[in-house]
């Protein structure tokens, strides 16, 4: 007996340790272009952000991470939970770390040891419990999947490479919850799933969904305690993040983006669900487990609503899915396959090919195998999700491939060897093309598309001085973190608040300069950076909520279809972004001079769209102690005076922030979540 319980353990560590040395070594082979000149190179996106926050912990422990005052026109809270963050840099801290490039030169390997854990320890245990090559299956798509690898390299910094660990962390105590058969093993199972779903709420409040689709598995489960240990679990959750949102400042936002009540509002409403089905159930109501399930949903809906912010946070957080005009302008929010400019192959070598095999989990969970399906009705409801939204890739693919090692076990245990072998093919082929792919010709860690942008900040940085930047969004961590000036607007994009990022982004569409300048004066602005071009307009004229038809009309025939009407001609935009003449210009009516103009593409020698950097000037008649620093002007209140912001040790400008050797065409903007 004992030797039958055992066999199956060298096999998995074997399984794991391969699985383990595949997925380091896939993650670490950009790590000589990571660490260029010594260096390491930080996307100058999320990640860039990241970077700030880790420094800050490791210099100064303790400090808040919350509220940044350069964010926003009065300072605004950072919508990413402190955990991540907060562990990074203590761990940097921990391990020697004590100058800003020690720190992020360990924390730029915690993505390539972390993701190759989880990839071991996930094709280690599906190699014990469900046969070789279930694990071998998973742990081949964990390690090579492109997805994965993007977020997983070496100097990969940003949050994206942990969901994946997280959800499958969530979908696994879950699991144990929906076969729970004694009390013992439900509370230890409840308390699993609590633990899990903080850990993931802590880190991106985003993977709600993931408990969403937990709750939604538990009310289908033929578990005797299944919707017990639900409801313990999702109650313990409701307190943990209830406790979090206590210890909050005073004008913390409320909202979908900020992990707080509505949070604890949907975990509380999801306990009620699996009580109120726990008891349907128990005293024998009509319709069986459907029944149970449908009275639990109700029960969860009515008292989520019940909750005070929940409602309105519920339906803006649905536009997550599709129908922002914010996220539908970021790359990773396209739909995958069956978007308009879908891919079918390269979306699958992204996805890879265990989300063809959810169905047979699905029908296998409800026929044969029941307690595979909490983990069925979670992975297919984030393939659901990421077809939606490729935002979704990082935590689905991992949930995707065991779905698909579990397949392939199912399989192999009903003896059908062959089917069992086309659904190890099925599941590993495409990762492991586009994985190849991918290590042979890896995208830049910084894009040449970010060069007139890093000039940009390097010119603020030089200039110093307090006012803040109205800048595209896309690059507002670029230029708040190393350019060293607060920002209106940033990769936080709608978060902070949808009327305040709309007015901003559509200010220099305004057809009255002075009207610009008064405004730039009420929030503190001292410098405005327009891009030339009409997809930057068109951006901005949709992110705005303008008429579109007011800016452009289009034309027939060849040569560009959308043609700017007069009313754009005569914006404040237009007429800054087209002045040629030396550097010492100034608007038409004096206000602005214009600092600098930055070519888009440095290498290209003609046709390149300038980015162009104007800076308000002080109104006549006003003293000016700096020539270089506009003084504000009567209507301004005190809290609209701009302070210099960074913490303490935090340096102006983070290493790693140059931009890399290999070109890049200009993609569409990157932003958070």
């Amino acid at each position: 007996m004992a030797n039958a319980v055992l066999r199956p353990v060298p096999r998995a560590l074997l399984v794991g340790a391969a699985v383990l040395l595949l997925a380091v070594g896939t993650r670490a082979a950009n790590e000589e272009s990571a660490f260029r000149g010594g260096t390491l190179q930080v996307a100058p996106f999320d990640e860039l952000y990241h970077a700030r926050r880790i420094v800050q912990v490791a210099l100064s422990p303790g400090t808040p991470l919350g509220f940044d005052p350069g964010r926003g026109i009065r300072g605004e809270f950072c919508p990413w939970p402190p955990l991540y963050d907060w562990a990074a840099g203590s761990l940097a801290r921990a391990t020697g770390g004590h100058e800003p490039e020690a720190v992020l030169a360990r924390a730029a390997w915690f993505p390539v040891l972390l993701s190759g854990v989880a990839a071991a320890l996930t094709a280690g245990l599906l190699a014990w419990r469900a046969g070789w090559g279930a694990g071998l299956s998973a742990g081949l798509v964990f390690a090579l999947a492109p997805s994965l690898l993007a977020v997983g390299r070496v100097g990969a910094i940003d949050h994206h490479f942990l969901e994946g660990p997280l959800a499958l962390a969530v979908a696994g105590a879950a699991l144990l919850a929906g076969t729970a058969r004694t009390l013992r093993a439900a509370l230890a199972a409840s308390l699993a799933v609590a633990a899990s779903i903080d850990l993931a709420l802590f880190v991106q409040p985003a993977l709600l969904v993931v408990a969403g689709l937990v709750f939604a598995g538990l009310l289908l489960a033929e578990g005797p305690l299944s919707r017990e240990a639900g409801a313990a679990a999702f109650a313990a959750a409701a307190a943990g993040v209830w406790i979090y949102r206590l210890l909050q400042p005073a004008g913390y936002p409320e909202s979908q983006w900020y992990l707080g009540m509505p949070h604890a509002g949907l975990l509380l409403g999801a306990a009620a669900g699996c009580a109120a089905a726990a008891t349907w159930r128990r005293r024998g109501g009509p319709g069986g487990a459907l029944g149970s399930a449908i009275a639990g949903a109700t029960a969860a809906t009515l008292v989520s609503a019940a909750v005070p912010g929940v409602l309105p946070a519920s339906l803006e957080g649905i536009r997550f899915l599709g129908g922002d005009p914010w996220l539908d302008a970021i790359s990773e929010f396209r739909p995958l396959v069956f978007g308009p400019a879908g891919e079918p192959w390269r979306d699958l070598t992204l996805l890879g090919g265990g989300g063809l095999l959810v169905p047979f989990l699905l029908a296998a969970g409800r026929r044969r195998r029941p307690r595979l399906l909490v983990l069925a009705v979670v992975a297919g409801g984030l393939l659901l999700a990421t077809l939606l939204r490729a935002r979704f890739l990082s935590a689905s693919v991992p949930l995707l491939a065991v779905a698909g090692g579990v397949a392939v076990a199912e399989l192999a245990r009903s003896g059908r060897q062959l089917a069992a072998t086309a659904a190890a093919a099925v599941t590993v082929l495409p990762s492991l093309a586009g994985g190849l792919a991918f290590l042979r010709k890896p995208p830049p860690e910084v894009p040449a598309s970010a060069a007139p942008y890093q000039a940009v900040a390097e010119l603020l940085r030089r200039r110093g001085g307090e006012g803040r930047v109205l800048a595209p969004w896309s690059w507002g961590h670029l230029l708040h973190v190393v350019g060293g000036h607060p920002v209106v607007v940033d990769n936080f994009g709608t978060m902070p608040g949808r009327v305040r990022f709309e007015t901003a982004v559509g200010v220099p569409l305004s057809t009255r300069e002075e009207r610009v300048a008064a405004w730039c004066r009420r929030t503190g602005t001292r410098y405005v950076v327009l891009e030339n071009g009409a997809a930057a307009v068109r951006r901005a004229v949709a992110l705005s909520g303008l008429p579109y038809g007011a800016f452009f009309t289009e034309r027939r025939g060849p040569g560009p279809k959308d043609q700017p009407t007069r009313l754009l001609e005569a914006t404040f935009w237009f007429r800054a972004v087209t002045r040629d003449g030396s550097e010492n210009v100034t608007s038409p009516q004096g206000l602005f001079a214009r600092v600098a103009r930055i070519e888009t593409d440095p290498e290209s020698k003609s046709g390149s769209a300038p980015v162009v950097v104007w800076e308000l000037r002080a109104p006549a008649g006003s003293a000016r102690t700096d020539p270089g620093r506009p003084e504000l002007t009567a209507g301004t209140t005190p809290g609209d005076r701009p302070k210099r912001e960074g913490p303490p040790n935090v340096p102006e400008a983070l290493p790693g922030s140059r931009s890399g050797d290999q070109a890049l065409s200009a993609a569409r903007p990157r932003g958070t979540e």
